[in-house]
C-alpha cells in the first residue's frame, strides 16, 4: 500500500512538471492538465493518468508511454517521468494553420501607396507574420495587421487581401479581397 502511496505523490509531482513545462513553452492549452492534477487521488490515478496521455495525444506529442495499469505502476511511472524529462514543444508536429485575417480594411489612399490595416489572427502556437498580396501576388510580409504598401503605380487599380502563417509555416486562408484604385 505504502508503494503505490509513493507512485501516488510521484504522479502528481510528473503532472505538476509537464504544466509547468507546457506553459514554459506555450504549446497548448493546459487547463484540462490542471483539472487533472487536482482530481487525482491514490484510488484513481492510473486512470487520471491516462487521461494526461489522452491530452498529449489529442495534443499530437508524439511519444507514446502506454496505457497505465495498476499492476505496471512502477514501469509505466517511469516511461512517464521519461517523456516529461524530455518534454519539448518542438516534437510536437504543428499542422494547424492560423485563423483567417478579418477586417482588411483600406486607408490613406495616395498616388503611389495605400495602407492596409486588419484584425490579428490567432493560431495554436503562434503567428509568426502576415503575407499581403497584391494582384494574386506576394507583395510584403508583415510582423503586425497593419502595412502601408508604397511604390504603385498612378491611377491604376489594385486587388489586395492578406494571409497569416504560423512559426511551421502554416498559412490561412485568405482575408476578403480589398480593390483600391490611386488617385
Amino acid at each position: 500500500m505504502k508503494t503505490y502511496y509513493k507512485l501516488d505523490i510521484k504522479s502528481k509531482k510528473l503532472v505538476e512538471e509537464l504544466i509547468t513545462k507546457v506553459e514554459s513553452e506555450g504549446c497548448f492549452d493546459t487547463t484540462k492538465l490542471k483539472k487533472i492534477k487536482k482530481q487525482i487521488t491514490f484510488f484513481n490515478f492510473p486512470y487520471k493518468m491516462n487521461q494526461v496521455i489522452k491530452v498529449l495525444e489529442d495534443n499530437k506529442y508524439p511519444q507514446d508511454v502506454g496505457e497505465v495499469l495498476w499492476y505496471k505502476l512502477p514501469y509505466t511511472i517511469d516511461r512517464f517521468k521519461s517523456v516529461v524529462d524530455n518534454f519539448s514543444c518542438t516534437n510536437i508536429a504543428d499542422n494547424d494553420a492560423p485563423t483567417t485575417p478579418q477586417g482588411l480594411v483600406t486607408s490613406n489612399i495616395t498616388a503611389t501607396s495605400v495602407k492596409l490595416d486588419w484584425n490579428t489572427s490567432t493560431d495554436n502556437r503562434e503567428v509568426a507574420y502576415y503575407n499581403i498580396y497584391k494582384d494574386g501576388s506576394v507583395t510584403a510580409t508583415r510582423v503586425g495587421n497593419t502595412a502601408t504598401i508604397s511604390g504603385l503605380t498612378t491611377a491604376t487599380t489594385y486587388s489586395f487581401k492578406v494571409s497569416a502563417v504560423d512559426t511551421a509555416g502554416n498559412e490561412s486562408g485568405f482575408s476578403t479581397v480589398e480593390q483600391v484604385t490611386t488617385i
